[in-house]
């Protein structure tokens, strides 16, 4: 199969329940900010960060299904890493805002990606204050 060829979508993404939850409840609390416009603006476009924060909770998610427990020794320095990444890179602007090569505006909401960061840390059972 040539994937150049046959489309880039190899499936469709559903976003977390927890990221969904967090979204609706930043529009509740702040209608017409700059910060909702700009979490909705990146929830939109798929800006990565949120992506891959949201894919943390969902991979914490299965995790915990799968072996009933917190992140162990082996993984929890792992998906640590990947969180402390994500929230290092909330220093610039989205990658969503760089694409478009037009908007004047971010593209995500830092204190959104923020509380999905802690999430996913709860979820993973790691200390979010030592990664």
């Amino acid at each position: 199969m040539n994937l150049r060829t046959t489309g880039t979508q190899c499936f469709s993404l559903k976003y977390q329940p927890e990221t969904i939850a967090a979204l609706e409840a930043l529009s509740a609390m702040s209608p017409g900010t700059v910060a909702e416009r700009d979490a909705v603006e990146g929830y939109r476009k798929g800006e990565p960060l949120l992506l891959m924060v949201d894919q943390a909770i969902r991979w914490a998610k299965a995790y915990r299904a799968e072996f009933d427990r917190d992140a162990d020794y082996t993984a929890a320095p792992e998906i640590g890493g990947i969180l402390s990444g994500i929230r290092g890179l909330l220093n610039f602007d989205g990658a969503a805002k760089w694409e478009s090569g037009s908007l004047r505006h971010d593209t995500k909401d830092n204190g959104l990606i923020e509380s999905l960061y802690w999430t996913a840390c709860r979820i993973a059972g790691i200390d979010g204050d030592s990664i």
